[in-house]
């Protein structure tokens, strides 16, 4: 579960250094939790269509940094579209993607 660990860049309401200081304060802690965590087998992480055109940007980062079998979007405010929309960017990086399409679902995995 990484609870509010997520690339809050806020690219689309905040100048653009402060949005990279964001970016790099995530990186770094993405880098960190990559040298303890090897692969995860389910990863819980933040898809927020609050972020604006690139929501998906931290997930992306995410699996592409940290070996993850499978991926479970949270924070989507029931926007299950937006949050599934991220199931293809998973593939590329063979972690399947757990399509949410209603509250209360649950996965047997």
């Amino acid at each position: 579960h990484a609870g509010d660990l997520n690339n809050w860049h806020w690219k689309d309401e905040v100048p653009k250094e402060e949005a990279l200081t964001y970016e790099n304060n995530f990186l770094c802690e993405l880098e960190l939790l990559a040298e303890r965590s090897g692969r995860l087998y389910l990863a819980m992480f933040p898809i927020d269509p609050r972020l604006g055109r690139e929501y998906l940007r931290g997930a992306g980062q995410f699996v592409r940094r940290i070996r993850t079998d499978y991926f479970l979007p949270m924070h989507f405010s029931g926007r299950y579209d937006l949050a599934n929309a991220f199931g293809p960017v998973a593939a590329k990086y063979d972690c399947r993607y757990l399509d949410v399409m209603r509250r209360g679902q649950s996965f047997v995995l």
